[in-house]
C-alpha cells in the first residue's frame, strides 16, 4: 500500500495549466527528489500534497 498516491492530477493558474496528468505512488520509506526548471510546477505539486491548494482535478490520497 502507498503512503502517498497522487492519481491524474491537474491544476490551473487562470488560463495557464501548471499541472497535467500527474500521477506517482510514493512507497513507506522511498525517497524522492522533484526536480526541475522553474515553472515546471514543483511547488504546485507540493502544495496539492500538503493539501494547501485543491486540484482542478485528479485525487490525493494520504495512507489509504
Amino acid at each position: 500500500m502507498s503512503l502517498i498516491e497522487l492519481a491524474d492530477l491537474q491544476q490551473r493558474h487562470g488560463a495557464r495549466t501548471t499541472l497535467k496528468g500527474v500521477s506517482l505512488n510514493i512507497e513507506r520509506s522511498e525517497i524522492l527528489a522533484i526536480i526541475g526548471p522553474t515553472g515546471a510546477g514543483k511547488t504546485t505539486l507540493l502544495r496539492l500534497i500538503d493539501q494547501l491548494d485543491r486540484p482542478a482535478s485528479g485525487k490525493v490520497l494520504f495512507d489509504g
